[in-house]
């Protein structure tokens, strides 16, 4: 598939979705079309360099699939967030951008009391943060959040997201990427919650297999009871 074939199909499926805001079956099927034009372009190379030539306007145009998120029909974000799985998986690093605009929804669900939307939306955040590099203003999402939530699921999210990302993207993150880590990982341990603490221990042991003598560092910051 040609980059100017996909761009033409996405912007018609999107704007089959705006157009039907009280249709949800003409939006389920959009989304269905767009995942299998990303599907197309996975089986049939060269799908990186198309993905890698997609412009700021192609993500502007799947700017709407940030609400859709936060959808009430279950059925409808299950959709999305295979979306934006597969989207992650064909187009990697392109989407880096895009992911930052819609990352805060998909933890905002993910902590919210709609446990299968926020099933959904975790099992979408643990495929992209390993498919699409997680660094820079991405890394300090997660970061931002994780010290400003009052809510245990959300931390607990973005705790769990930040080792996932550690443990991929290691090799690819910065002196600065690794102080928001340090920074993370200090407010974790001290968390509330039993279980985000149990989460930010995993991250720790993680963080010192990678970065052993800042990990050191951190230790010498934190109470040693913890």
């Amino acid at each position: 598939m040609s980059k100017e074939t996909l761009v033409t199909l996405l912007a018609r499926e999107m704007d089959r979705v705006a157009r039907n805001t009280e249709n949800w079956q003409e939006r389920m099927a959009a989304l269905g079309e767009m995942q299998r034009a990303f599907e197309q372009l996975e089986k049939n190379p060269p799908a990186g360099t198309v993905a890698a030539s997609l412009s700021t306007d192609v993500w502007k145009t799947l700017r709407p699939l940030k609400g859709m998120v936060q959808d009430l029909r279950s059925q409808i974000v299950k959709e999305v967030c295979a979306l934006l799985t597969t989207i992650s998986r064909v187009t990697r690093d392109a989407m880096a951008p895009f992911l930052r605009e819609v990352l805060p929804t998909l933890v905002e669900v993910r902590g919210s009391g709609n446990k299968v939307c926020g099933t959904y939306c975790g099992e979408c955040l643990e495929a992209v943060v390993t498919q699409t590099v997680i660094k820079g203003a991405t890394l300090r999402l997660f970061v931002d959040i994780l010290l400003d939530s009052k809510n245990k699921l959300i931390r607990l999210c973005c705790i769990s997201c930040l080792r996932r990302a550690l443990v991929s993207w290691s090799p690819v993150m910065d002196k600065s990427d690794v102080q928001q880590l340090e920074k993370g990982l200090q407010h974790a341990l001290y968390d509330a919650s039993s279980s985000c603490r149990a989460q930010a221990h995993e991250l720790f042991l993680a963080f010192h297999t990678l970065f052993p003598k800042r990990a050191l560092v951190v230790m010498s910051m934190v109470d040693y009871k913890i």
